[in-house]
């Protein structure tokens, strides 16, 4: 996700070439976060009255901050490779709990029946604590209610809000990397639709002092604009030219004056702050004022505005990125889709707290890659 943080460079992770050092991260890893999975559930019950993202929060933040992250390359892929080991290991409790989801019609027996045994025998917290931060930190919530409604009557199972989603264009689906909490973005959201990248951001991010976390999000949007037609680097000229070009292709008729107005106003900012004349790609949507000044930012955002593109695509690492313009079209895939609530830009819109205990886990199992 290069726009989210253009131009970073990772830190430089000492011990690169020390391979024996894999393994002993890899264990400390999956003992420390065993260790912490006790104090974290402890304030994951604690926040459970606030609602049950206030406890996945809680309960995150103290695996994030207690679990030991290796910081050779070797230990990260052995926990990777730990992980996905875990994952085939955890099956079996996951077929119990849904077993018992549906023969008791409770999701929160399903979830208990879940989570206890993994608990006593520390199964989940060594598997998490070997995955790193990843998909949602605390226990997943797999176990969908059936027969729960939300406040306004919606049918709270995951098929009915998936239904939803896609009656409400919420097609694209991956992953976000950060490194704090929030209720919506504040700028463009970037989804990826590789998990292993959104967690190098989120490892990124956790360097910096953050607590690492990978959302699962949706997103709609159209007209899109393919960051990956412009060279590495670019002139504001050829920017504007390649931006006209593809909302001419798309069929978008384009007021050629205030294009070229705009690209003035761009250009002007780019001479006062001394700038360019090359430029970074993502120079021209992360932190336009940087290099454009406030009026230069906001020209080129009117211009993706004038010309209809609701998102911005690139591939990144192999894989697809899009990031989304309009903080409206985002979702976290554990939000209710309320018809209602479709242009808010909180996240988690409509979003039906399901009981006090562990009502959290009857939400979604939307916790790790798919």
């Amino acid at each position: 996700m290069t726009g989210l943080i253009s131009g970073y460079q990772y830190p430089q992770r000492r011990w690169e070439g020390l391979p024996a050092l894999g393994p002993l991260e890899s264990a400390l890893s999956m003992a420390t976060g065993a260790l912490a999975s006790v104090p974290a559930g402890i304030s994951g019950m604690a926040m459970l009255p606030r609602g049950p993202q206030a406890a996945e929060d809680a309960i995150g933040r103290v695996m994030g901050r207690l679990t030991y992250q290796p910081r050779s390359l070797q230990g990260q892929a052995a926990n990777y490779a730990l992980g996905r080991a875990g994952e085939v290991a955890e099956k079996p409790f996951d077929w119990l709990g849904r077993t018992a989801t549906d023969l008791t019609g409770s999701p929160f027996v399903g979830a208990m029946a879940y989570a206890v045994p993994q608990m006593l025998i520390g199964l989940g917290a060594g598997r998490r604590a070997a995955m790193g931060p990843q998909v949602g930190a605390s226990v997943p919530s797999r176990f969908g209610q059936s027969g729960a409604v939300s406040g306004s009557g919606l049918p709270m199972d995951i098929a009915s809000r998936m239904q939803r989603a896609k009656e409400q264009g919420f097609k694209i689906e991956g992953y976000h990397g950060t490194g704090s909490s929030f209720p919506e973005f504040d700028r463009i959201a970037w989804i990826s639709k590789s998990p292993e990248l959104a967690n190098e951001y989120a490892y990124m991010r956790g360097q910096l002092g953050g607590d690492p976390n990978v959302i699962p999000l949706m997103g709609r949007t159209e007209n899109i604009f393919d960051a990956d037609k412009l060279p590495k680097t670019v002139t504001a000229g050829k920017f504007f030219d390649e931006a006209l070009a593809q909302a001419k292709a798309q069929g978008r008729d384009i007021d050629m004056e205030r294009a070229k107005s705009l690209l003035a106003r761009v250009k002007e900012g780019a001479k006062t702050e001394e700038s360019g004349p090359h430029y970074q790609r993502h120079d021209f949507w992360y932190r336009p004022a940087d290099y454009f000044g406030k009026e230069g930012g906001e020209a080129i955002t009117k211009l993706m505005d004038d010309l209809g593109f609701g998102g911005i695509k690139m591939m990144e690492k192999g894989s697809e990125t899009i990031g989304i313009r309009d903080p409206s079209f985002i979702r976290s895939k554990h939000a209710a889709f309320d018809p209602a609530k479709r242009h808010s830009s909180d996240i988690l819109a409509g979003m039906a707290g399901l009981g006090f205990g562990l009502g959290a886990l009857g939400q979604e199992y939307a916790n790790r890659p798919r």
